[in-house]
């Protein structure tokens, strides 16, 4: 275990599941980055971590030979602000589609929708918009 935590690479870090499997990630890599890498569900509903038995942020950083566990709750969703802090593509690609697919249910959005179909219903009716307001 100790040989792990030399810098092998520059660009990667190694890190342990407490079950001891090994997660490779990328130098700079976060709690929620692992948590992708060990499952998109994982990363999906994560709301806390622990490195090496201590509980710390979701943005802090990883280093080679640490043992990282993830807490998880099926109530938690990512938040738009881990942007700032992932490093893989995987945990950004997953936040972009669930932040995405959050913004087309939001009720503004929704609303903006409502009022073009009534925009164009009105047209086909061929009733005078300005009449109505």
């Amino acid at each position: 275990m100790e040989l792990l935590k030399i810098d092998l690479y520059d660009e990667e870090i190694f890190a342990f599941t407490p079950l001891g499997d090994l997660i490779r990630l990328p130098a700079g890599s976060t709690t929620v980055d692992f948590a992708f890498q060990v499952h998109t569900q994982v990363g999906m509903h994560c709301i806390g971590a622990k490195i090496n038995h201590l509980v710390v942020p979701l943005n802090t950083k990883i280093k080679n030979g640490d043992i990282v566990e993830i807490l998880t709750s099926k109530k938690q969703s990512p938040s738009i602000g881990w942007h700032k802090f992932v490093v893989t593509t995987k945990a950004r690609n997953e936040i972009n589609g669930l932040n995405f697919n959050q913004a087309k249910n939001h009720p503004y959005h929704q609303q903006n929708h409502l009022t073009s179909l009534l925009h164009c219903l009105i047209q086909k009716l061929g009733i005078a918009y300005r009449n109505l307001v």
